[in-house]
């Protein structure tokens, strides 16, 4: 038993559910990898040069993702309510979205159209500071893999 009341310690070794899981995610994330370098593949071509640009880039993205992560997480420890009611949230909005997908509910959407102006003058911005800041935008936009 762990220091917390009611939760278990964990295994010694990782079950066969658990490694079928991280097998799954792994392949998904290489058959997406075609998808990747069509959609931020200019992106990132952009920001190579110089090489330093690419990295600041790829922090500022990094940045975004953890800050939303983080964002998300803390919405859903403030919750109220029973313990199970973040994850069927969760669930209602994949569902919402994936029949938005399908064409048979209406797409969510917001409109920043203030973030393709910002993320074009940053685009033209030299230096690592602007490439950070690019991928900060960057981060912004809707992506199918990064949600999954």
């Amino acid at each position: 038993m762990s220091g917390f009341p009611g939760r278990r310690s964990p295994p010694d070794r990782l079950s066969f559910g658990m490694t079928s899981t991280i097998a799954a995610a792994a392949l998904a994330g290489l058959m997406g990898s075609p998808h990747c370098v069509a959609m931020c593949g200019g992106f990132a071509t952009a920001c190579a040069r110089p090489r330093r640009g690419l990295l600041a880039w790829h922090a500022g993205r990094l940045t975004t993702y953890a800050t939303l992560g983080a964002l998300a997480g803390a919405t859903g420890a403030a919750l109220p309510g029973p313990a199970w009611l973040p994850a069927a949230i969760s669930i209602a909005l994949l569902a919402w979205f994936a029949a938005a997908l399908a064409g048979v509910a209406p797409q969510p959407s917001v409109r920043l159209p203030a973030l393709a102006r910002i993320g074009a003058r940053l685009a033209t911005r030299p230096g690592p500071a602007g490439r950070f800041l690019l991928g900060l935008t960057t981060g912004l936009l809707p992506c199918g893999m990064v949600y999954a």
